[in-house]
């Protein structure tokens, strides 16, 4: 089973969170949706075999980010806690040089759609740009088409001035629309 995509996953949000909010040396907690879990691996797990995999993901990296500890808190979600010493690791080794910038541009008073594609095509052109008509919570979807620039869809919303994003993993997205 792919339970590196979760590790990968986590890794990655706890980077995205060190980059909007900086680095703090504590314990890094995540609720995740128990059937978003399913998703990412692609399996139908019961909760229990879904724990064991993830905390036995985390022990075969423990050397770098430490065993997690994984519980389920009976609202069709768990909690992962990623150590301190996981967080000092990530802060000091992992770079996202993609997600500064878009988080950087994210964050100007003056951006537009334009001004985000433009962090796109900075680290390539092939990317795609969706318009969402239908959807409520964002206008517009945009990724790279190769994965391996960088693997999530961020869904873009402007409101009043302001400018606010998720990211999704795209099987993820899909199973939102």
């Amino acid at each position: 089973m792919c339970f590196n995509l979760i590790y990968e996953n986590i890794i990655d949000i706890a980077k995205e969170s060190q980059i909007k909010l900086g680095y703090s040396f504590s314990d890094f907690e995540l609720y995740y949706p128990i059937e978003s879990l399913k998703r990412i691996i692609g399996q139908n797990l019961d909760t229990s075999k879904l724990i064991e995999g993830i905390v036995d993901i985390s022990k075969e990296h423990k050397n770098i980010t430490g065993i997690w500890d994984v519980k389920d808190i009976k609202d069709g979600r768990l909690s992962i806690v990623v150590p301190k010493e996981a967080m000092k690791y990530i802060n000091e080794n992992i770079s996202n040089d993609f997600l500064k910038d878009f988080i950087d541009e994210i964050k100007n008073p003056m951006t537009n759609i334009e001004l985000i594609k433009k962090v796109f095509e900075k680290y390539s052109s092939d990317y795609t740009c969706e318009i969402e008509n239908d959807s409520e919570e964002y206008e517009y979807a945009i990724y790279f088409n190769d994965d391996k620039i960088n693997k999530y869809v961020y869904c873009i919303h402007f409101e009043f001035g302001f400018v606010s994003y998720h990211r999704f993993l795209k099987q993820e997205y899909v199973a939102r629309k």
